[in-house]
């Protein structure tokens, strides 16, 4: 069983048209404990997902508007063991081309996004329609204009990810959070 909660976990939307890039911060002990994946990973998920937003029938002009974010198109997982957080590197940074019905595909390893993961994000990001990493999510996902927003986010995002890269540098594990989970498959504190 996975523990899931929020705890003291961040979250950062941006959005424009219906799309939207989304980061948190993220700390998980993974219920399925492959080899080279064990223990604790903590770091940040940025994820492209689909957004809306929109007003109850019955609320007044001054009302706040309903944000809905959807399901996962696209994710990128910056991520450390704790001997990577000791040692200031994202030894388990990853990203998921696909994802069916909300659930990833396989993670996909990248030296790049590994040593320099603002870089990395930056060339992806800014370039949906040809970016490898991407896979088949730009076709069948996106359009030109979903591309052109999420380009001219990621510039205002990826500086606010510095905090998270500082944070998960500076951070003390969620040792409390974890030592809970003790017998438990798995732990995610996340929103994402």
């Amino acid at each position: 069983m996975l523990k899931r909660a929020t705890g003291n976990a961040m979250l950062m939307m941006f959005a424009k048209r219906n799309i939207c890039i989304v980061v948190g911060d993220l700390l998980f002990v993974n219920p399925i404990q492959r080899l080279g994946e064990e223990g604790m990973e903590s770091g940040f998920r940025l994820e492209i997902r689909h957004a809306g937003c929109y007003d109850k029938e019955d609320s007044s002009a001054y009302a706040g508007s309903i944000i809905e974010i959807k399901e996962p198109l696209w994710r990128a997982d910056v991520l450390c063991s704790e001997k990577g957080r000791l040692l200031g590197v994202f030894d388990r940074a990853h990203y998921h081309a696909s994802f069916d019905r909300g659930v990833p595909g396989e993670r996909i390893y990248s030296d790049e996004l590994m040593a320099t993961p603002i870089e990395f994000l930056a060339k992806v990001l800014g370039d949906v329609q040809h970016a490898a990493p991407m896979g088949a999510m730009f076709e069948a996902d996106l359009d030109d204009d979903d591309a052109e927003a999420i380009a001219e986010l990621s510039k205002v995002a990826l500086k606010e990810i510095n905090s998270f890269i500082d944070a998960v540098r500076l951070r003390k594990p969620w040792e409390d959070e974890v030592a809970e989970s003790n017998g438990r498959a798995g732990v995610r504190m996340s929103w994402l």
